[in-house]
């Protein structure tokens, strides 16, 4: 029998080191999810993980939870576990705890998170490319679906209103 799932919350995953991740532990967060490439032909910027201001009072970090999917995208992840740690954690610094394992982004093996992340008409069915960004409120649920070429800077106003919002 299937769990019943209503909330970014209720998933599981699997991180990069193959241990699980219950996603409970970002109840009452604002979470980015990205399905990540690490041999991408984009940019670093576009690479790097947007980051709440750090001037704002009520800045308790932004979890972020970066997806390498398997060679959907032009082969663009095929080193290993180890290949793709060295690279986002080692060269782009992001914390380890975030990186997931190779999950399916599209098809018939979608991972549950990702069937999760585009299960409203209004975000898509389809990840057309690397680096499509989701971030999820504090009630568990999808805020918005964010192309490739969007850039950190890009979110300063969100998160931001997102931050006083919360102090309020």
């Amino acid at each position: 029998m299937s769990r019943l799932i209503r909330s970014f919350t209720d998933l599981r995953a699997r991180n990069n080191a193959g241990e699980d991740v219950d996603f409970g532990a970002f109840a009452d967060k604002v979470v980015l999810v990205v399905n990540a490439q690490s041999s991408s032909s984009l940019p670093t910027t576009t690479v790097a993980t947007p980051r709440p201001p750090r001037a704002h009072p009520t800045h308790r970090g932004l979890p972020t939870a970066a997806s390498p999917c398997p060679p959907q995208f032009a082969s663009e992840e095929p080193g290993t576990a180890a290949d793709i740690k060295a690279f986002y954690v080692d060269a782009h610094k992001l914390p380890a705890a975030s990186l997931m394992e190779r999950v399916d982004v599209n098809g018939a093996n979608t991972h549950e998170v990702y069937k999760f992340l585009k299960g409203t008409p209004e975000l898509g069915e389809k990840i057309e490319w690397n680096f499509t960004k989701f971030v999820v409120g504090r009630d568990g649920q999808v805020l918005g679906r964010y192309p490739q070429r969007t850039k950190p800077k890009d979110f300063d106003k969100m998160f931001a209103e997102m931050f006083a919002q919360a102090e309020s």
